[in-house]
């Protein structure tokens, strides 16, 4: 057996019939010797090939996206994609695993393979709400994710038809208490289903909620009449406000969002209690090694943060973020225990 220390290689041969008779014909304290040399010689065996890890990626990684196809998180999801698939070398495919208002995607992620060749991209609801919405989750979160990193933020905003004649959310509760409101959403607990009844608590309004299937269809029922009230992003908004076929009365934050700096804050408003922010982030399946979150997270983020992502991201509306498995992971913790009070209150349970 040849040892290599630095530079200088060494011989080091024990046989076991060597071992046996020095052992017998020399007693206890060459016995110990003997048995020291082999534990030596042992450390200094060789380990083997690298493990799998070290040659990480060497072939395709998907990205699931919990949307269909043609979404603002799909063409996000694409753009990393492309970004990763040039600094590593290999494909980097998005596949669309829309449904169960993300809950497909994170049951789809949950039970990949924890190999790092499956991450998913997705918002709050798929890393922190959707295990709250049932008694019976087909995945948590906490338990069968790994954290990688945050993407992105943006904060929800109250909209409502321009017909509508109110300019503050404390219009809006003046006016919801004298005759019947709707307000639209894309299905059950979903971001503006949750921001509108967190304001209804804090406003004690009642508004009725009708459910649509896609975000398309509460544009057009707010533009139609159909409903007077929804809640969305400011850069979702932005174009149907600048047509001047909604108003935006409020958006979320601790201060003005920079896309809408003339619209006040929830607390400017009146009603410091709602707080509705937004974020997106990436995920491996638990149990994918240490290593492999580590390499995700440095390579993610240094896309996340050059000048040029960071420039798009904004040029979207949406507040550049990035950070470590643990920030995210508290991050999450922090957003369930706010959404936790407003859906027990509804008494949200999907089966």
């Amino acid at each position: 057996m040849t040892i290599t220390r630095g530079a200088q290689p060494h011989r080091f041969e024990l046989s076991a019939d060597t071992l046996a008779q020095t052992t017998l014909s020399s007693g206890g304290q060459t016995r110990r010797w003997a048995l020291a040399a082999l534990a030596a010689a042992a450390l200094l065996l060789p380990t083997g090939p690298a493990p799998a890890q070290d040659k990480y990626p060497d072939r395709a990684v998907k990205i699931i996206v919990p949307f269909a196809a043609g979404g603002s998180t799909d063409v996000m999801a694409r753009k990393i994609a492309d970004l990763l698939s040039k600094k590593w070398g290999v494909a980097v495919v998005v596949e669309s695993r829309p449904g169960g208002g993300t809950a497909i995607g994170g049951t789809a992620l949950a039970n990949a393979a924890p190999d790092g060749y499956t991450i998913l991209m997705g918002p709050d609801t798929t890393f922190a709400i959707n295990q709250l919405l049932s008694s019976r989750p087909q995945y948590d979160p906490f338990k069968d994710f790994a954290p990688i990193t945050q993407i992105l933020a943006f904060p929800m905003s109250i909209v409502v038809d321009a017909k509508l004649p109110v300019t503050t959310l404390k219009d809006l509760v003046a006016l919801a208490k004298t005759k019947p409101l709707n307000y639209g959403s894309f299905g059950v607990a979903s971001a503006p289903h949750l921001t509108i009844e967190m304001f209804k608590q804090a406003a004690k309004v009642d508004i009725v909620h009708v459910p649509y299937k896609g975000v398309g269809p509460v544009f057009l029922a707010l533009q139609s009449g159909e409903i007077q009230i929804s809640a969305f992003s400011p850069a979702a908004a932005a174009p149907y406000i600048k047509a001047g076929t909604m108003r935006i009365l409020a958006v979320d934050g601790v201060k003005r969002w920079p896309s809408a700096p003339d619209t006040p804050t929830f607390a400017e408003a009146g009603f410091p209690t709602v707080h509705a922010p937004g974020w997106w982030a990436i995920g491996a399946p638990a149990k994918t090694p240490v290593p492999i979150i580590k390499k995700l997270n440095h390579d993610l983020r240094e896309i996340i943060e050059a000048p040029d992502f960071k420039e798009y991201l904004v040029s979207q509306g949406y507040q550049p973020a990035s950070g470590t498995p643990e920030e995210l992971t508290a991050l999450m913790k922090d957003t369930a225990a706010l959404w936790a009070p407003v859906i027990k209150k509804l008494e949200i349970d999907l089966k």
